[in-house]
């Protein structure tokens, strides 16, 4: 919908409220469900579809039966729709419900599009329980109304973090796709690759978050992390004779070492966008 149609709603003690649009050239349109329940209709869209020729579709914010508010196709019809529900309605106040139409509303929305027109002036000096009827439809439709707005604002925050999300996951599942092809050992020289960094900076910096320790040369696994499937140790002989003890990474350490570091905000190679810290991680 543009500004030009901004949706005004009428309140009725009785009747209800009635959501209106004024197009661009002064015709004023009902929203169709609205007139045809307030004339007692037990299924308006069928009201609607079987007795309206003039049937205008706009699309405007509404509130789905889960409570959630989106941008849906309403269904609005022109005065002369409004007087053929009125013909055919059988509540005993559809003439009532003309009356306040056709002297109320359209006369208040052509001259100042305030709700308060002469003739309901003049019933509020005249009829206190008109008053106080009045005042409360309006204040029930506005609260509804805020509530729909304040849950339209929320749910459009929610979807922009969730595409934020959505384009976040993009990026991950392309290095987890390759972490998951991969089923050898690895040395952290090799991990530290991903990141364009040192093995050494990254020993440094696992040892930094209490991930690990060195002990006579080997890096070992703090105890909360030990027994986890993280990394494998294995014996390396060398030409000297002698055997020395090395930790590789299993792939289930590798993503281990992804999520910790990725809470961080240090991110693989792959997975960066091109920054100013990018050259600062690099060994």
């Amino acid at each position: 919908m543009s500004k030009d149609n901004a949706i005004q709603v009428f309140s009725h003690p009785q009747f209800g409220s009635i959501n209106t649009v004024e197009t661009e050239n002064g015709k004023v349109l009902f929203k169709g469900n609205d007139v045809a329940r307030a004339l007692g209709y037990s299924d308006a869209p069928q009201a609607v579809r079987m007795h309206c020729k003039g049937v205008v579709v706009l699309t405007t914010p509404s509130e789905n039966q889960y409570g959630t508010v989106v941008m849906l196709p309403t269904k609005y019809i022109p005065e002369a729709d409004v007087y053929r529900l009125v013909m055919r309605s059988k509540l005993p106040e559809a003439e009532k419900f003309q009356d306040w139409v056709c002297e109320e509303v359209l006369p208040s929305i052509r001259k100042h599009g305030g709700y308060l027109t002469d003739a309901a002036l003049q019933r509020v000096v005249t009829e206190p329980d008109f008053l106080i009827g009045l005042a409360n439809a309006i204040k029930e439709e506005r609260k509804n109304r805020l509530e729909v707005e304040a849950k339209y604002e929320e749910q459009k925050q929610l979807i922009g973090k969730q595409q934020e999300q959505i384009e976040e996951l993009g990026k991950r599942t392309s290095y987890v796709e390759l972490v998951l092809q991969c089923k050898g050992l690895l040395d952290i020289t090799q991990i530290a690759q991903d990141y364009g960094m040192s093995g050494r900076k990254m020993n440094a910096i696992l040892h930094e978050k209490g991930i690990q320790y060195k002990d006579n040369k080997q890096w070992i696994l703090y105890a909360a992390y030990k027994d986890k499937g993280y990394v494998h140790s294995a014996t390396l002989s060398l030409e000297s004779g002698k055997s020395v003890m090395r930790t590789q990474w299993t792939q289930k350490g590798r993503m281990f070492i992804y999520e910790k570091l990725k809470a961080d905000g240090i991110l693989p190679v792959m997975e960066r966008e091109q920054s100013p810290i990018d050259n600062e991680m690099t060994a």
